[in-house]
């Protein structure tokens, strides 16, 4: 009938949480009735929420609809003015970004750390530098820097995320970063990823070292036997891990977490949670696996 316009709608339904409170105070008080006047209350509040949260409700606010409804022109006006103002703060838009440092002679040892949200992380091809990052990426940027013990030989180099906030609207997320290593250097690896994927390819490189953090993901890890030791360290939550190691590789594997799907191939169990390949104990070179995951898929197999 036009007695309340939406704004003095919306100052009553505003306030739909307190039917709530209302409802959990005739709980305590308890009775038949009271418990009846709870149900009453709380699908009042149901329906005024989603009445106040609707979109329809909302935009019927803000053109006032039995008055001074705005003319179709000044409505599509209105339109493409926000329109304008979303795309100058949208970060959608995919960015370059290229990372490279040389190599020096007295290098021997490289240390990596890289830290970064959900995306694809791949390690597959050599660099003849040092390093190289190849990002494709509608996030922020990554930030980068390298320090180097000439004295000790090790070179260490952080690739980090921006940690400010970003919006994306009407846009898939995309954050792909292609890394390159040098083959001649001995490599620590630590990447700390939220979740995606993760595809490395370690057999042509010298790891000592790689310890993975990661959150809901798939990690496909192939690795060679250029080192005699090599430790590899995977914490995760729900995931799939695939890992592939050389037949001239002794292997063990130390899996703490339950309720995962475990498909070792080629191994025996030494213990609860401990499993070994056959020559291991006469291999000369060798590998340690420590895997720390719950309701995850976990492949083992040589190739």
């Amino acid at each position: 009938m036009g007695l309340l316009r939406y704004e003095e709608w919306e100052a009553v339904l505003r306030y739909w949480p307190a039917l709530l409170i209302l409802a959990g105070l005739f709980m305590i008080v308890g009775g038949e009735y009271a418990r009846s006047i709870s149900v009453l209350l709380i699908v009042l509040a149901a329906v005024a929420g989603i009445t106040y949260n609707s979109g329809r409700f909302k935009r019927n606010l803000q053109q006032d609809w039995w008055e001074d409804r705005p003319r179709k022109e000044e409505r599509q006006e209105r339109n493409r003015e926000r329109a304008r103002r979303t795309d100058k703060t949208d970060n959608s838009a995919i960015r370059s970004n290229r990372v490279a440092y040389e190599i020096t002679p007295e290098i021997k040892e490289g240390v990596l750390k890289v830290e970064g949200g959900a995306g694809i992380f791949k390690i597959k091809e050599t660099s003849e530098q040092m390093f190289e990052a190849n990002i494709e990426s509608n996030l922020l940027e990554y930030n980068s820097s390298l320090k180097t013990n000439k004295i000790d030989g090790v070179a260490t180099i952080v690739l980090k995320q921006d940690d400010k906030p970003v919006k994306l609207r009407n846009s898939r997320l995309s954050n792909d970063v292609n890394l390159y290593l040098n083959p001649d250097l001995l490599w620590n690896i630590a990447l700390n990823i939220g979740a995606g994927k993760a595809e490395l390819d370690l057999s042509k490189f010298r790891i000592k070292e790689v310890d993975i953090e990661t959150g809901a993901s798939a990690l496909d890890i192939k690795l060679g036997d250029r080192t005699d030791r090599q430790e590899i360290k995977i914490e995760s939550g729900l995931a799939t891990l695939d890992i592939e190691f050389p037949v001239s590789l002794g292997c063990e594997v130390k899996i703490n977490g339950d309720l995962n799907l475990e498909n070792f191939i080629g191994f025996e169990k030494v213990s609860r949670g401990i499993y070994r390949t056959p020559e291991f104990a006469n291999a000369k070179k060798k590998a340690f696996l420590e895997l720390d995951a719950g309701l995850s898929k976990i492949n083992i197999n040589k190739y």
